[in-house]
């Protein structure tokens, strides 16, 4: 597991630093995928790592947050 604190940090360049601990973990490993779950609110960081993970060559999945698992949860 790597954490990403959804605060300042992850702006100012921390998550940057995990993104690619996690590229380097990835490479060095077998991973078969990789599961992100962030706040969706946060839609720059989770396009920041979402675009820097592309370059790997496994699935990557973005769990719904909070508030999109309620919605996706309402009766059709």
């Amino acid at each position: 597991n790597f954490n990403v604190s959804a605060g300042e940090g992850a702006e100012r360049g921390d998550a940057g630093e995990i993104v690619a601990q996690v590229i380097r973990f990835v490479r060095e490993n077998r991973v078969d995928e990789i599961v992100l779950n962030l706040r969706w609110s946060n839609l720059q960081l989770v396009e920041n790592i979402s675009v820097a993970l592309r370059q790997l060559p496994v699935p990557v999945r973005l769990l719904p947050d909070h508030a999109t698992r309620r919605l996706m949860e309402l009766p059709s």
